[in-house]
């Protein structure tokens, strides 16, 4: 993980009349690269701010972290509008955040919150809103916000155009006058909220990264093996497939946001039953004891489409079940339940996954499904209170003797367990305490 501590992005201004050039002491300088003008004009719903006439240019230095050095892409650009991690701010000469200043009363609430209040305005709002200061004028041209807007209006479609900010003009406001202008960087401006998307999307991603491969690939195993190996054991295991879906968006050929949109479709069948007859579920998955509720299950299949960049922060599947997931090129993976997972795509991406209820884990789920707070955890419908109730009254009718017997079988395996010492049983203490954003 990369902190303040380890990551600096060093701001050289150019003054008209004067030049200053700083040098730095850190070997493991990365090689400034010329600005680029930008060649996609934008268009905005306003005039933007008028912003001091001194020039930017960013250095990104590389520091031994925990996990050794880290460098940039070979193609990564600046911030597109200027802004720094908030480390910076104690190595810069100035003390002026003009995130702080720009923002007024407001400065202290969090990034995240802004931005939520923020995504309640429409987008000739945020326009006007963006003029009123440099710090606005950041904050209202985060591109996830005109995303939203885009997906929001356009239900009839879109034409994706270099930009969300430039697809919802172009896709909704086409007789509005429009006023083109660049995007501009704003100095002194410090978020590491806003800064981390573009450093995730621009780090290199290292061989030995992806060299290392922990986790077992089987071919031709049997169902009896997999639940024996596998499922019962809760560990993840590859298999080697090949599936055919056609079709992909014109998005994912002119995306270059940090954060690319990343599809999830739970009704893609329903949409599309042509798709349902695309794919088979693997023989190792057929048991799936959500099925008994019919039409009341919760989502359990989607869909999933992404450019290469695209991908999920550290998550649990949905409802303490477990999962598959098939790469349409590539490979079908098994998830555990209660396994953190993530997902980065190295190259365009279609998927399809299920998440499943089988013997071995229908205990987990029921004990989930009748947490306190189970009306904020369950996901995936609409009677979130009731589910637990519903889903095991019909195991019980569909599969009657099921439950008792597992029950009876969890209590065995709990009396042959070795009884744990006091320091063993406080090893997992710190579970729970994890925390990631991606």
């Amino acid at each position: 993980m990369l902190s303040s501590r380890n990551l600096l992005l060093k701001t050289s201004i150019k003054k008209r009349k004067q030049s200053r050039k700083t040098v730095s002491k850190n070997a493991n300088l990365i090689p400034k690269k010329p600005k680029i003008e930008s060649r996609n004009q934008e268009a905005v719903l306003a005039t933007p701010p008028q912003f001091s006439g001194e020039d930017e240019e960013h250095e990104l230095i590389g520091a031994e972290g925990e996990d050794g050095n880290f460098s940039l892409k070979g193609s990564a650009r600046s911030h597109s509008h200027g802004v720094q991690p908030l480390g910076n701010l104690y190595f810069s000469a100035s003390s002026i955040n003009s995130r702080n200043t720009g923002l007024g009363n407001l400065q202290t609430l969090t990034d995240e919150l802004v931005l939520e209040i923020l995504g309640l305005l429409s987008g000739p709002h945020l326009g006007v809103l963006s003029t009123v200061s440099k710090s606005f004028y950041v904050f209202c041209n985060h591109e996830p916000l005109w995303r939203n807007l885009v997906l929001e209006s356009c239900e009839n479609g879109f034409l994706y155009n270099g930009s969300w900010k430039s697809t919802f003009v172009s896709s909704v406001h086409k007789n509005s006058p429009k006023i083109v202008s660049c995007a501009i960087k704003v100095r002194d401006f410090y978020s590491d909220y806003l800064f981390q998307s573009w450093l995730c999307a621009n780090l290199e991603m290292k061989p030995e990264w992806l060299e290392r491969d922990n986790i077992v690939r089987k071919r031709g195993i049997s169902v009896e093996e997999f639940v024996l190996n596998f499922e019962e054991p809760n560990k993840p295991v590859f298999w080697a497939v090949q599936m055919k879906l056609e079709d992909y968006f014109r998005y994912s050929d002119q995306v270059r946001e940090e954060r690319p949109l990343y599809l999830f479709d739970p009704k893609f069948v329903e949409k599309v039953p042509k798709l349902g007859l695309d794919y088979e579920v693997p023989e190792y998955f057929k048991e799936d004891l959500f099925s008994v509720l019919g039409n009341e299950r919760p989502d359990y299949r989607w869909i999933i489409i992404g450019p290469a960049g695209s991908g999920s922060s550290f998550h649990i599947d949905p409802n303490s079940t477990s999962a598959w997931n098939a790469v349409i090129r590539g490979e079908v993976i098994f998830v555990p339940n209660g396994w953190w997972h993530l997902v980065i795509n190295l190259e365009d991406s279609v998927a399809i996954t299920q998440n499943f209820v089988s013997r071995r884990n229908l205990l987990n789920v029921l004990d989930f499904l009748k947490r306190p707070n189970a009306s904020t955890l369950v996901s995936g419908t609409r009677d979130r209170v009731n589910l637990h109730d519903k889903f095991k009254n019909a195991i019980m009718l569909s599969l009657p003797g099921t439950l008792d017997e597992l029950i009876t079988k969890a209590e065995e395996k709990k009396r042959e367990q070795k009884k744990l010492s006091f320091w063993e049983s406080v090893t997992d203490s710190k579970v729970g305490a994890f925390k990631f954003s991606f």
